[in-house]
């Protein structure tokens, strides 16, 4: 009896904990299916003790129960202590880990309730033919010799303290009694209330309660009766057996199963590309306005941003670039992840030319050595790029279609705009000009050049000389201005 109700109690309390049958929770079930008739077995050993001390069965169901309980619960408690902890581990041991953990604490603390509860009560069944008889209690009247006190002449002054002694004593007494008597006042009021409250409700359950047991007894008499038609027919028992065999084997293929339980983690990744003609401060912008909008999420306790590149950082990933940006969240609950993807998702929805993936967990080992910041990644190998690019836009509309996908992107993206310049040969020897002063006048004209700095107190600041801006915009006003 223990061992099929403590492993559907296990599996109720997986189902409300969200814990999937993968191969960790139910190496936590087989790890704890071993241990779960042990308090059975030594509550029904105290109990049978009991009956053969001449009890009957509700009195030794009773007293047994009561006299290993304590051990017992002490006993499934140190074992719980070993394995719960694991619950509190991080980073990918504790995901692992954290499903067996929680499996078999249920089935342990499932058995330990079955063992103190159902079992006592159903061994105690058996005295419907046995009379509850008391026995008669032997009273040994035990005579106790007082010996008179000798009276003392100065037992007067005694009399003072006896008095402060009893007044201290019926005040107290009398505290205890009007407190007593409001507190059982009020539980009784509450009893009431709530027996009048429990009225409709016994009235429902009266007549699940009867119609269960009607639906048994049938079932039961039924049984009873197809006990011999199975053993009478053996053959066709066998052949049905086979058939239930084979549906199971059926319908174990149709449960998703998968190999390790997932990370459940309180945070996601925000990888997102900004279009290769923003500059450096127009991505700033952008990633101020997204951490202004998770700063008034309720569900967002923190963020943290990283634009550009990370000196050292780059080859690490291949899609890092000056237009890259990762953007760390951490929300409050774990089941509060997906609808604050959804919402982060409906707010980039107003930036069409961003392409952005959102990872909820990656460890450290796939962030080494995974080719993109995406979840899946797909590879696309080739030596024409133009074929390339339109056999990857091809994936991505046909990947549009599954069910389940999303933040689709492709890292072919094209450069910056850029001019080519051709430097005449003649006008160089003419003027006797370098076609590295060329170049560098160019670079200090766009980027500008530091011309020297200006001290203020401890601070200094750099002075960054270039052409206005209407100049750097405007390709022929700035080869003009040579």
């Amino acid at each position: 009896v223990v061992i099929p109700i403590s492993i559907i109690a296990t599996f109720n309390l997986l189902y409300f904990r969200d814990i999937t049958l993968n191969i960790m929770s139910l190496g936590g079930l087989a790890l704890g299916v071993g241990m779960l008739v042990d308090n059975s077995i030594v509550v029904s050993e105290s109990i049978f003790r009991h009956k053969s001390l001449g009890k009957n069965l509700l009195d030794a169901a009773f007293t047994g129960t009561k006299e290993v309980g304590m051990a017992v619960t002490a006993s499934t408690l140190t074992t719980i202590s070993v394995f719960l902890p694991v619950i509190y581990v991080h980073g990918v041991a504790g995901q692992l880990f954290k499903d067996q953990a929680f499996t078999v604490t249920f089935a342990l603390l499932s058995s330990l309730l079955v063992s103190l509860t159902l079992l006592p009560m159903l061994l105690s069944r058996k005295v419907e033919l046995e009379k509850m008889e008391k026995k008669p209690e032997e009273k040994n009247a035990v005579k106790k010799k007082i010996n008179p006190k000798k009276k003392s002449k100065f037992r007067y002054l005694l009399y003072p303290y006896k008095g402060i002694k009893w007044l201290f004593y019926y005040t107290f007494k009398g505290i205890y009694l009007v407190l007593n008597f409001i507190s059982s006042f009020f539980l009784q009021l509450m009893l009431l209330v709530f027996h009048y409250i429990s009225l409709p409700f016994k009235l429902v359950f009266r007549v699940i309660f009867k119609g269960f047991n009607f639906v048994y007894q049938k079932v039961a008499s039924r049984y009873h009766k197809f006990l011999p038609w199975c053993l009478d027919n053996k053959g066709k028992v066998l052949v049905g057996s086979l058939a239930f065999l084979i549906l199971t084997l059926f319908l174990a293929t149709q449960i998703p199963r998968e190999l390790l339980p997932k990370p459940e983690t309180a945070s996601f990744e925000l990888n997102l590309k900004t279009p290769v003609d923003y500059s450096l401060e127009q991505t700033v912008g952008v990633v101020s306005l997204l951490e202004q909008w998770l700063g008034k999420s309720e569900s967002v306790t923190e963020s943290f941003s990283q634009i550009g590149i990370v000196s050292g950082m780059e080859g690490l990933n291949p899609d890092i670039s000056l237009n890259s940006v990762q953007i760390h969240v951490e929300v409050q609950k774990t089941s509060q992840v997906e609808s604050t993807i959804e919402a982060l998702r409906e707010r980039l929805e107003e930036f069409p030319d961003f392409n952005y993936s959102i990872v909820k967990e990656q460890s450290t080992l796939a962030q080494f050595l995974a080719f993109s910041t995406a979840e899946i990644g797909l590879k696309v190998k080739g030596d024409d790029l133009i074929r390339l690019k339109i056999i990857a836009e091809e994936l991505v509309e046909k990947l549009k279609d599954i069910r389940g996908i999303a933040d689709l992107n492709t890292n072919i993206g094209e450069g910056k705009p850029e001019f080519l310049i051709t430097i005449r040969k003649d006008a160089l020897e003419k003027y006797n000009i370098s076609p590295q002063a060329i170049g560098e006048f160019l670079v200090d004209a766009v980027r500008g050049k530091v011309a020297t700095q200006f001290k203020e107190l401890e601070k200094k600041y750099d002075i960054l000389v270039r052409m206005e801006e209407a100049t750097r915009d405007n390709i022929e006003s700035l080869l003009d201005e040579h």
